[in-house]
């Protein structure tokens, strides 16, 4: 009797941060990995080291979302492994701090082509390969609800993920589920300069209901969750992971 090959999720920016802490619960769940990163890491074979330990596999993909002719040379690869996806998570993404004076065309490209571009660009290529009952996972950003004025590119980009992922639900529906995790303060790299300044740090957990910063397991919490069938009639939603801060007036 032929094995059954086991599902697969897919995580882009899987090595790090969210996407890390997503690859190794998605991994404990019982799905194989695909990490999709642009950056080499020390911790990448840790990781890799780590999912195989729990009996899963960790396939790694080396690609720049953002350059179209490596994103499709990823799109051929994945099809031609006749991989099966239970899930795919859009968790890739860059934050540029700009004011209203300092934004040059080039960076606000850049961020909205990799934040709101490219999720939609894996969602259209990717789409038949997951699974009836699958899932996608948009990771978005309060600061695409609440605005500032300091990162007008990110906070653009977030907020279109949210109609994205809403559109996306309606087109895919209802053989996959769509739906976004709006993240408040996670301690990541991406943090790394607010959560590493005492102030900065005291400040946010002052602001915070819950009186601390979130953790990326506290988003691969959610994630599970949404992926699960326990979610089977969840689809078009964004659900805000912040400690509670949306509650406050300002931020």
């Amino acid at each position: 009797m032929e094995k059954v090959k086991p599902l697969s999720v897919l995580v882009t920016g899987g090595t790090r941060g969210i996407g890390r802490a997503i690859s190794l619960k998605m991994a404990e769940e019982g799905y194989d990995i695909i990490a999709v990163y642009r950056n080499k890491d020390l911790k990448i074979k840790e990781l890799s080291s780590k999912i195989n330990g729990m009996g899963r596999t960790c396939t790694l993909y080396k690609t720049d979302l953002t350059n179209e002719s490596e994103r499709l040379k990823l799109i051929d690869e994945l099809r031609n492994s006749n991989v099966q996806l239970k899930a795919l998570v859009n968790n890739a993404g860059l934050g540029r701090s700009e004011t209203l004076d300092s934004v040059d065309i080039e960076s606000w490209d850049k961020v909205i082509r990799l934040n709101e571009t490219v999720p939609l660009l894996m969602a259209r290529d990717l789409h038949n390969l997951i699974k009836d009952g699958g899932s996608i996972i948009n990771i978005g950003s309060l600061r695409g609800v609440i605005p500032s004025t300091d990162l007008l590119s990110y906070q653009a980009s977030k907020a279109s993920l949210i109609q994205i992922t809403r559109a996306l639900a309606k087109t895919l529906a209802p053989k996959i589920r769509v739906n976004s995790i709006v993240c408040g303060w996670i301690r990541t790299d991406m943090t790394k300069g607010l959560h590493t300044d005492d102030n900065m740090m005291k400040l946010i957990e002052s602001w915070t209901p819950m009186e601390r910063w979130g953790e990326p397991e506290d988003v691969s919490e959610m994630a599970s969750f949404l992926i699960s069938n326990k979610a089977s009639f969840i689809t078009g939603q964004g659900f805000v992971l912040d400690g509670g801060v949306s509650l406050l007036k300002n931020i």
